[in-house]
């Protein structure tokens, strides 16, 4: 039997639709534009001069000053009004706090400077008719809305008993470890992630490069080519370092270079009126909340602590200049942002709360918590999940995406409430099945039957957050993400199946591949991956003790041998699953932290017995022709 959770109807009750710290901000916004509006009218009021008169205009709303100054200048207002809407956009987008108003005071003064010695008498009427207007719209569109929320939560609260019990009776069994197995289409997608994984540190083909401050982030693709490695090691091959932890070593390198994090720089300055690079200080949960996950979950895979030294992550300026970093900094930027918010969710850019991006932020504190023995998750969990009722949820229990931590205003942004489910999953299970119910009663109805296959189909044309293009790649890989979390065996099929049908997938020379962007790909690998709580397990358990003490596959050739499986299942043995990179044929594999001059036996390679070296060693020689078992047992001495 679950434990509903309603949509309380006391957590948000005015047409604002939004809780008390946000509601606390917009008055405050409203109380200062309200003085604004004063202080433009005393001009007209005291009979000052015409600067001042048209000046103060223009506080009303952007451009309003050019009313009081007529002729040719009316045509500056629909400048003024799009010069404006584009710097709420560089706000929303780089964290430029101080564009809008540079934009709406300089307009002012400009039409000051225009005004000559008399200014057009109806001017102020005009401008209070405009903007009363105008508010009275905007009110009763926000209301209309928050009508409609809370009918739409009324019908939620009536399914969702039984919707969150179905979740639960859906949910596809635990696999157990032993059992955990990459397909051979899992297989030929990873070639793909470790190919650009692999390269050398300052070398970047296939990525992505359009800007450093949204969702095609250099950033965000070398995070996303890591988690998937990381959770691919964690669950699949956690025996197997060699190439594979090479990898993440060379992302995690590539992601200390300058050009992945000196955006920081310009926001700060912009953003937060600081000039400081230190990309782990204030805010910034796009980067520490990120990075932090993706270095502790190969520090949780491999055992290896190297990150866990003072200046490990070193974030080096120039010659003269670097930030000394290491994972224990980053969680402490972390907490120190969670205890120091209003909101306990704290800002990506500057001023912009991006609830999905403080779900990284949870992992990042989970992964360091299994490290280090900390429980450091336990208390943020009922703060975060407090103020995202409160303050991130809409009247109908939807995800809030966006919000701005200094207006408390909030921005249209794609998430939707199946983008919660991994994030909620991590500290409230329950919470996480009442945004799949609701996500799946919505999505249901794209549920079709299209070339003899049940998969989902999504109308319009999509769009691909990696290069701002149309395309279903990411939608698709991000969603089977969510579903395969939560154990949705009948949804995940239906996605799955859309990914391989719409989305241009590419099966050549072994590697496969989607149409789309190097982040989408890598969310598609991710989306593959998964399994019933398969990110929870990893981030908060890692491998099994098992495993971790066990033998290694640590050599094999990249792209010669592919690896499927390897998993000790007792601390001695070892099982490897093997497929050709490239030709069928033998291939040379090596394997480490066997017991020194211990004596083994084998199946799959071309020795049937062998003895380790002296430093638990042997290089053993495998005949690759498709899939290819391994099993590696102690014998008795």
């Amino acid at each position: 039997m679950n434990n509903y959770i309603p949509i309380q109807p006391e957590v948000i009750k005015n047409t604002e639709r939004t809780g008390p710290v946000s509601l606390k901000r917009q008055r405050l916004i409203s109380a200062l534009y309200l003085s604004a509006v004063v202080l433009g009218l005393l001009p007209w009021l005291l009979n000052l001069s015409a600067f001042w008169q048209a000046s103060g205009l223009g506080l009303l709303f952007p451009g309003a000053g050019f009313l009081a100054v007529g002729g040719w200048s009316l045509l500056l207002i629909p400048v003024t009004l799009l010069l404006f809407a584009t710097a709420l956009f560089a706000w929303f987008a780089t964290g430029v706090v101080v564009a809008p108003p540079l934009i709406w005071l300089g307009s002012a003064i400009l039409a000051g400077t225009l005004s000559g010695d008399a200014t057009w008498p109806w001017a102020p009427w005009l401008t209070a008719a405009i903007c009363l207007a105008w508010q009275v719209r905007k009110y009763l569109k926000r209301s209309k809305v928050h009508q409609r929320d809370l009918g739409r939560r009324e019908q939620r609260n009536a399914y969702l008993p039984d919707a969150m019990q179905a979740v639960t009776a859906r949910a596809a069994p635990h696999i157990p470890p032993a059992n955990h197995e990459l397909g051979a289409d899992e297989v030929a997608l990873s070639r793909l992630i470790l190919e650009r994984a692999l390269q050398p540190v300052g070398q970047l083909e296939h990525f992505d490069r359009i800007d450093q401050f949204q969702t095609a982030s250099l950033r965000y693709q070398l995070n996303f080519l890591g988690y998937g490695l990381a959770q691919m090691q964690s669950q699949y091959t956690p025996n197997f370092h060699g190439y594979l932890s090479e990898a993440q070593r060379r992302l995690i390198e590539q992601y200390l270079q300058r050009p992945i994090w000196d955006y920081w720089r310009l926001e700060n300055l912009w953003g937060n009126l600081k000039y400081d690079p230190d990309p782990v200080d204030k805010d910034n949960v796009m980067l520490t909340g990120y990075f932090g996950q993706q270095v502790g979950m190969y520090m949780l895979n491999t055992g290896d602590h190297r990150y866990a030294k003072p200046g490990s992550l070193t974030f080096r300026w120039n010659d003269d200049t670097a930030y000394e970093h290491d994972i224990h900094s980053i969680n402490r930027s972390l907490m120190w942002n969670f205890a120091n918010s209003s909101y306990c969710l704290f800002p990506c850019e500057p001023n912009w709360i991006y609830t999905g991006c403080n779900f990284f932020a949870l992992r990042s504190v989970a992964v360091y918590d299994r490290l280090f023995g900390t429980h450091q998750l336990d208390e943020l969990r009922q703060p975060f999940l407090d103020s995202f009722e409160r303050e991130f949820t809409t009247a109908s229990g939807s995800v809030v995406s966006l919000r701005s931590s200094l207006t408390g205003a909030t921005a249209p942004f794609p998430g939707g409430d199946a983008g919660a489910v991994q994030g909620m999953n991590l500290i409230s299970s329950e919470h996480a099945k009442r945004f799949w119910a609701m996500a799946r009663n919505d999505m249901a109805p794209l549920i079709v039957e299209q070339n003899g296959l049940r998969q989902m189909k999504i109308p319009g044309k999509g769009l691909d957050f990696g290069n701002y293009r149309r395309g279903f790649t990411m939608i698709y890989g991000g969603l089977l993400m969510q579903a395969r979390e939560i154990g949705d065996t009948e949804f995940s099929e239906a996605i799955l199946n859309a990914l391989d049908q719409q989305c241009g997938r590419k099966l050549d020379n072994g590697v496969l591949s989607y149409e789309g962007s190097n982040l989408a790909n890598a969310t598609a690998f991710l989306g593959r991956l998964m399994q019933r709580d398969g990110y929870r397990h990893s981030l908060t358990q890692g491998p099994t003790a098992e495993a971790l003490r066990g033998p290694l596959l640590t050599g094999a050739e990249f792209p010669q041998v592919l690896v499927a499986k390897a998993r000790s299942h007792d601390g001695q043995d070892l099982e490897l699953v093997l497929y050709p990179g490239t030709a069928p044929g033998p291939q040379r594999i090596t394997i480490e932290r066997l017991k020194p001059h211990g004596h083994y036996s084998t199946k799959g390679t071309m020795q049937t017995h062998f003895t380790a070296d002296a430093a638990g060693t042997v290089e053993l020689e495998v005949m690759l022709n498709g899939r290819t078992s391994v099993c590696i047992t102690q014998s008795q001495e």
